[in-house]
């Protein structure tokens, strides 16, 4: 007997199959995006540490750390009491490893951090001109999906 077609049983076959191989790919694709926000965050988290600690080994100057929201950068200023000290470029200092002073993360929300000669986090106070105070809480950075928190009185990173 001479059958044309394709019996319900092979076409329910090939698209379980092409269902299966679809779900894989997928899922895949989506992991890589998570394992990538996740590699930023950790970056993230290691440029904190190393502005800590570059306050904490030259504590002639006060370091720290600002986003715009668009860009993040690492700066170190004598007068951290001036409100436009992060923003002067020649503040700004290299991050190992990257070869622009600001680092593109539009994911991230804007947030300026000091650090103390002891590594103590401190912030800007813009409600009194030229105040600058240690931290009243914790400082929670969101990254896309991921958050930050720095701690108000260690400035441990978690």
């Amino acid at each position: 007997m001479n059958e044309q077609g394709v019996s319900l049983v092979e076409m329910i076959s090939v698209l379980l199959i092409i269902g299966i191989v679809s779900a894989v790919a997928i899922s895949r694709v989506a992991s890589v995006d998570e394992m990538e926000l996740a590699a930023q965050v950790n970056s993230i988290r290691n440029h904190i540490r190393y502005t800590q600690i570059m306050a904490m080994k030259r504590n002639d100057m006060t370091w720290g750390m600002k986003c715009d929201g668009t860009d993040y950068w690492v700066f170190k200023t004598a007068t951290p009491e001036d409100a436009d000290e992060p923003n002067v470029e020649n503040n700004k200092v290299y991050l190992p490893g990257n070869e622009n002073k600001q680092i593109p993360m539009p994911e991230m929300q804007a947030f300026t951090l000091y650090f103390d000669g002891l590594g103590i986090p401190y912030e800007y106070d813009d409600t009194e001109p030229d105040i600058f105070v240690p931290r009243d809480s914790d400082l929670t950075i969101q990254i896309g999906s991921k958050t930050l928190e720095v701690s108000e009185e260690t400035g441990f990173v978690e």
